[in-house]
């Protein structure tokens, strides 16, 4: 049900005249969305494989190098798994929110953008598919400052 409480408040925000309430809001659903992908345990279509593999830096890869390298780098600073998603969540998170902005200096269309990703993509796909999220994020970074150049 708490899901359901985002898509329904916040778009509400992009209504509001006020620039600095808007801020705060897009800024609290940073937060919300870093918070659920971080704070999950055992959510999501593939959770036990990565971590497993988070947890056992020893076992065989069947994942990309770049994304083995970045969880050794993790498990190098840290063993906790719950850091592990917050840092793997808060990446592509900043990236898209980054890439609305940056695209669209209205903040209330930010603010629709982000309730559109939430809604048809984020609940049904970020949720333990870390290696497709870090992608998607460096993917639409990339978009990005393609199309600004």
């Amino acid at each position: 049900m708490i899901y359901y409480i985002f898509i329904v408040i916040f778009p509400f925000f992009s209504f509001v005249k006020n620039k600095n309430i808007k801020i705060y809001a897009l800024m609290l659903s940073f937060l919300f969305l870093v918070s659920f992908c971080s704070l999950r345990w055992q959510t999501g279509t593939d959770w036990l494989p990565y971590y497993d593999d988070f947890m056992s830096p020893g076992n065989r890869h069947d994942f990309e190098i770049g994304y083995v390298l970045y969880v050794k780098l993790i498990r190098y600073l840290t063993d906790n798994y719950t850091l592990f998603l917050f840092t793997t969540s808060i990446i592509p998170i900043a990236l898209i929110f980054w890439g609305c902005l940056k695209t669209q200096k209205n903040i209330s269309l930010t603010i629709l953008s982000v309730c559109v990703f939430y809604s048809y993509y984020y609940l049904g796909s970020f949720f333990g598919a870390e290696r497709r999220i870090i992608a998607i994020g460096l993917s639409f970074f990339a978009l990005i400052q393609y199309k600004s150049n």
